[in-house]
């Protein structure tokens, strides 16, 4: 791995393209924010590590096919039909993030898969003057409220948001991929997912994810997420929402409040552990660097940023 915010930022065994570009990518700003230190990796033995398995082990008539409408069965992949505003902190952090790794000067092609109203594009696009930005989500109540705050002064030459499903989503390879809070929520297959990620992005690229991470207190709130699922209702969204007063209240309004009441019912369908590392190294994303994230509420999965860079085909 390269320190993330050090002089040799460019990745020196690769050549040509790939390194050029990734000269551009990593070079230190100087306005860019301290980061707290990341914590490296180790490589773990298969046996040591608890994989929650979100479902059913394939038998050996399984196709992938049938794995694949499996896991939509479990979460049905229709349109997210409301709004989600990430908190103005954590977009913050994960614009630092970003920093950490890519010249405010550099011409890149950034895509924010799952972008909600645009908090975290926004405030990448005041960042990377030179950047052409793309913001996808799959909920038109995201994407409208995002226009609309665009239509208020920020450059439609260089942000654009589009609503799609990211699996049929076409567009040019990017030099960086930015996803928060939503790979581990996607109704796919992870492998096609996985390959899908590698394939938009250019040789030397960057992905950076912010998803749950495989711990035990996370796969108890998988297994209460899943219980609630089959008791929604009205009264139990009246039930959560009293609850999401009484926690948070103060913090966050009532609009907010509400936006998250659905993500109460949904159980990731993956979360970051080796297995998933495993799916991103062979498709070519090598795992370069993590930040741990804040937990700001009891009833919120724990997360980590992990940055990936994509070797050269």
């Amino acid at each position: 791995m390269d320190r993330l915010r050090g002089t040799g930022g460019a990745l020196s065994r690769h050549r040509g393209h790939a390194h050029a570009l990734r000269a551009a990518l990593q070079r230190p700003s100087p306005g860019a924010r301290r980061l707290p230190p990341f914590s490296r990796m180790p490589a773990r033995a298969i046996r040591s590590v608890h994989v929650q398995h979100t479902r059913p082990r394939a038998r050996s008539d399984d196709s992938p096919g049938t794995r694949r409408s499996r896991v939509i069965e479990q979460h049905p992949a229709r349109a997210f039909d409301g709004t989600c505003t990430a908190p103005a902190a954590r977009s913050d952090r994960m614009r630092d993030i970003v920093l950490a790794h890519v010249s405010p000067a550099a011409p890149v092609r950034v895509l924010d898969l799952g972008c909600g109203t645009g908090s975290l594009l926004f405030r990448l696009a005041e960042a990377l003057p030179a950047a052409t930005l793309i913001g996808v989500d799959v909920s038109p109540a995201n994407v409208h409220a995002a226009q609309q705050q665009q239509a208020a002064g920020t450059p439609a030459a260089r942000v654009r948001f589009e609503m799609a499903d990211y699996l049929t989503y076409r567009a040019e390879p990017f030099d960086v991929i930015v996803t928060d809070g939503v790979l581990h929520v996607i109704a796919a297959e992870t492998g096609v997912l996985v390959r899908k990620l590698a394939n938009d992005l250019r040789a030397g690229g960057l992905l950076m994810c912010n998803m749950p991470f495989d711990c035990r207190y996370n796969r108890t709130f998988s297994l209460i997420r899943r219980a609630l699922r089959r008791v929604q209702s009205p009264w139990v969204d009246r039930r959560i929402l009293q609850v999401g007063r009484l926690l948070h209240g103060r913090d966050m309004d009532e609009n907010g409040l509400r936006e998250r009441v659905a993500y109460m019912y949904m159980p990731p369908a993956r979360m970051m552990d080796e297995r998933l590392a495993r799916h991103f190294a062979s498709a070519g994303l090598e795992r370069m660097a993590e930040y741990p994230t804040p937990n700001t509420s009891l009833s919120q999965l724990r997360h980590r940023v992990t940055v990936f860079v994509r070797r050269d085909a």
